[in-house]
């Protein structure tokens, strides 16, 4: 077995863990994104009390009370929310980082097999060449006996 078939399975292997990362990540990636557009949703919802409240001045006290209070709640709701997009993004670096490192070690894999190859190759070229060396080198030293 050539030192490229010993290594076949190993390179297989980290490619299957760096597609599984690459996997992860986009999974992080579509978990912030999501995130993200629920901060930006409770955000608008927030906007649009807040704008509300200033017509709410006619209703009266009581009107404007609750409103505040709902948009008390909300910002409450956006912090909530901001933790969840922070813990998000750490995790989609963190994620980040891990398919980096298996796709470095993958490629590093992948070098040292197409290494393994080409002086399996360069070996193979070189034994060739010694035997149609030794080959002439016969010939020629039967046309000289015979």
């Amino acid at each position: 077995m050539t030192r490229a078939d010993t290594l076949r399975p190993v390179a297989q292997l980290a490619d299957d863990r760096e597609q599984r990362a690459a996997k992860a990540l986009t999974a992080a990636q579509s978990t912030l994104d999501t995130q993200l557009a629920k901060l930006t949703e409770l955000e608008r919802y927030r906007q649009s009390y807040i704008d509300a409240l200033e017509g709410e001045v006619s209703r009266g006290i009581g009107g404007i009370r609750e409103t505040r209070l709902f948009i008390v709640r909300l910002q409450q709701a956006i912090s909530q929310q901001q933790s969840v997009v922070n813990r998000a993004r750490a995790s989609l670096e963190a994620t980040r980082a891990h398919w980096l490192a298996q796709r470095q070690h993958a490629q590093a894999l992948s070098r040292v097999m197409d290494d393994a190859r080409l002086a399996e190759q360069r070996e193979r070229l070189l034994a060739d060449q010694r035997e149609d060396d030794e080959r002439s080198v016969q010939r020629a030293a039967r046309s000289r006996v015979g």
